[in-house]
């Protein structure tokens, strides 16, 4: 399900875990595009150490993905 590989990949891009790519990478290429588009957003979060970025796909500083309340602070 869409809502299922969604909160995957922002639970992989939350973890900042570079041994996460490998497990992304595959989801490009999912005939989902919403699928595929979140894996794009983790994997750029990932790689720029950033959780924010998963939810702020166009690195706007404007949007802020707070789990816990030093979230922000890391932005």
């Amino acid at each position: 399900a869409t809502l299922v590989r969604y909160r995957a990949c922002a639970l992989l891009a939350y973890s900042l875990r570079k041994d996460a790519l490998g497990h992304l990478k595959p989801l490009l290429a999912h005939p989902d595009t919403k699928t595929a588009e979140d894996a794009a957003a983790a994997i750029d979060a990932v790689k720029c150490q950033n959780h924010h970025f998963f939810r702020d796909r166009t690195h706007s500083g404007r949007i802020f993905w707070e789990v816990n309340e030093t979230d922000r602070a890391s932005a």
